[in-house]
């Protein structure tokens, strides 16, 4: 017998904030990749990636899905209840830092005060 005993809790929207962030990561090395000498000026990527990031395709902060053309953003289900979609979107501040944090880029500054993000 084991005296193990193992609690599940959930976090409601916590799928859709790690999955925000994963997207904000592949955003920010896609296009670290794809500059010439992989590096970018920090404020242009942050603002980029603020204006382009995940969830920018969506109006607001609600995702309308299935909601047979209302626009309120509550999804319809089969017992009638509705449910709020919600969709995060990070910041591209927050996303350079998480890149910073997790080792994949640096950050070096010029002589007159420029800072420009490098991919490692």
């Amino acid at each position: 017998r084991s005296s193990h005993h193992f609690h599940r809790f959930s976090l409601p929207g916590l799928g859709h904030a790690a999955k925000s962030i994963v997207e904000g990561r592949t955003s920010i090395l896609r296009r670290m990749r794809q500059s010439k000498y992989k590096e970018r000026k920090r404020s242009v990527l942050e603002r980029e990636i603020g204006r382009d990031g995940p969830a920018a395709k969506e109006k607001g902060s609600f995702n309308n899905e299935h909601t047979g053309g209302d626009t309120d953003g509550w999804t319809r289900s089969k017992g009638g209840i509705g449910k709020k979609k919600c969709s995060i979107r990070q910041s591209g501040k927050y996303l350079v830092l998480d890149a910073l944090a997790m080792g994949w880029v640096t950050i070096h500054e010029t002589c007159n005060g420029e800072q420009f993000v490098r991919l490692l």
